[in-house]
């Protein structure tokens, strides 16, 4: 009977020591590189310690996040802009979205959270901006005075994605955007307009605004859905 528990145990203690050895080559492999792999093959004792330590491995261990998420929050920045880009390489924009997209969905989901938040709170920015831009024209063609006025909510919000997002660049961007649209506005002579001109301007302008606008929230919004795997 002893003799009998044994063998038992014998070739328990043999069946976990060849299962802690393909784990650890399967470990050193995809988590070390081939090098490790390699290792493993000749040295059944470095294969059995990968193969304990799967079960501690942490992929980020060694990662700058405050790094890592600033350059990522400019990624995602990137891809909502480029979503109404007309002059976008969409086959080259979806190639780069999905490779990006499918590595920040490892990421621990606090860090998840801080880029959502971040995507969020841009968009609103920017469909803030898009408001006042269009209040600020309408303004134009109804007293000649043009004077573009952040509302308060793009001002709060601002000010947190350049202290808390670390996006400057990206805002300076867009200002310098806007302001070559409001020169384009003021071009617009409005004292030699009769008053069915400027209010047919005055409409079309508006149309277009909404137009974009509805084309940016729905675009954002895909582009959201790519990068986090659900809605905004």
């Amino acid at each position: 009977m002893k003799e009998k528990i044994g063998t038992g145990l014998t070739y328990l203690l043999y069946i976990l020591l060849s299962a802690a050895y393909v784990l650890g080559l399967f470990h050193s492999f995809k988590k070390h590189g081939a090098g490790d792999g390699f290792l493993g093959t000749v040295l059944f004792p470095y294969a059995m310690y990968r193969g304990v330590e799967s079960f501690w491995h942490n992929d980020f261990a060694k990662v700058d996040w405050n790094k890592r998420l600033q350059a990522d929050m400019k990624n995602c920045v990137y891809f909502i802009d480029q979503s109404v880009n007309p002059g976008a390489d969409v086959y080259q924009f979806n190639k780069d979205i999905e490779e990006f997209s499918s590595r920040i969905r490892k990421y621990p989901q606090l860090k998840k959270n801080f880029l959502m938040d971040g995507c969020r709170k841009y968009i609103g920015f920017s469909r803030g901006i898009i408001e006042d831009m269009k209040i600020s024209s309408v303004s134009y063609f109804k007293t000649g005075s043009f004077e573009f006025t952040k509302s308060k909510p793009v001002l709060d919000i601002e000010d947190e994605l350049r202290r808390t997002f670390k996006i400057q660049d990206e805002i300076n961007n867009i200002w310098t955007s806007l302001n070559e649209q409001f020169e384009a506005v003021k071009q617009i002579d409005i004292s030699v307009l009769s008053t069915d001109k400027i209010s047919s301007n005055m409409a079309e302008y508006e149309k277009k605004v909404d137009t974009y606008k509805t084309a940016y929230l729905a675009n954002s919004g895909k582009v959201f859905q790519t990068l986090f795997g659900q809605d905004i």
